[in-house]
C-alpha cells in the first residue's frame, strides 16, 4: 500500500474529510487533496504532511477513535498522544519510495525500517 492509498484509508476508516483535517492542521484542503491523489510525494522532511498527521491525531482524539488510528498506523498503546503524530508520519513512509530534495546523484531513496534511516 503507498502513502496516498494509506491516506485514503485513514480519511475513510475516521470518517473525516480534506477540510476536517486542513482546519485542524492549518492548510488548504487542496493540499491534503494534492497528497491523497498523489499528485504531490512529500519528502521525509515535509512539514506540511507533518501538519496533516498532527491535524489527523488532533481530529482523532476529538472524535474519540484515538484506538482506531493507533491500530491503522501500528502504533503502540504505550506511545503517548503527543507522539502518534510522529508515528503516522513514518507509517505513511514505511516501504515508500522517497522522492528525495534535489540531489547531484538523483538516487531514488527507501526506507530501511530495521535502521530507521533513508537508503
Amino acid at each position: 500500500m503507498d502513502m496516498k492509498d494509506k491516506l485514503n484509508l485513514l480519511f475513510d476508516e475516521l470518517d473525516c474529510t480534506d477540510a476536517d483535517i486542513a482546519t485542524r492542521a492549518g492548510i488548504h484542503p487542496s493540499g491534503i487533496s494534492r497528497f491523497r491523489t498523489g499528485k504531490r510525494m512529500p519528502t521525509p522532511r515535509s512539514s506540511q504532511l507533518m501538519g496533516i498527521c498532527e491535524g489527523i491525531a488532533v481530529y482523532s482524539d476529538e472524535q474519540g477513535t484515538t484506538s482506531r488510528l493507533r491500530e491503522l498506523c501500528d502504533a503502540d498503546e504505550r506511545d503517548s498522544t503527543e507522539s502518534l503524530p510522529g508515528r503516522l508520519f513514518a507509517w505513511l513512509f514505511e516501504g515508500s519510495l522517497i522522492y528525495p530534495e534535489k540531489r547531484s546523484n538523483k538516487e531514488d531513496h527507501f526506507l530501511d525500517e530495521s535502521r530507521g534511516k533513508f537508503f
